[in-house]
């Protein structure tokens, strides 16, 4: 993700580690659900990246509100699906 990320950014890559403890691998989906500013609730789509870590592009109107957002990554695995932890990240009005 660019350092800093602001309204109307299309193309910003939220990148996420899962640690040495997760293996991606095995996961057949998988998604960010994103409370925004707001309280609206979506699903961005995910890409797995290496055996631990995932990225999700950002598209037209998914940063249209300033403020902390909250994410959670889901994955469905084999035996096994549900979240991962909950992170934080701020979207800046233009020229803040």
């Amino acid at each position: 993700m660019a350092n800093k990320p602001y309204v109307g950014d299309v193309g910003t890559i939220i990148e996420a580690d899962m640690g040495a403890e997760e293996d991606l691998t095995m996961c057949n989906s998988l998604c960010l659900y994103v409370k925004k500013p707001n309280g609206l609730l979506v699903t961005w789509t995910s890409t797995i990246v290496t055996t631990t870590t995932f990225h999700t592009i950002i598209n037209s109107g998914d940063f249209n509100i300033k403020g902390i957002y909250k994410a959670n990554p889901w994955g469905k695995f084999p035996g096994w699906e549900g979240r991962g932890e909950t992170f934080e990240f701020e979207v800046f009005e233009a020229f803040k």
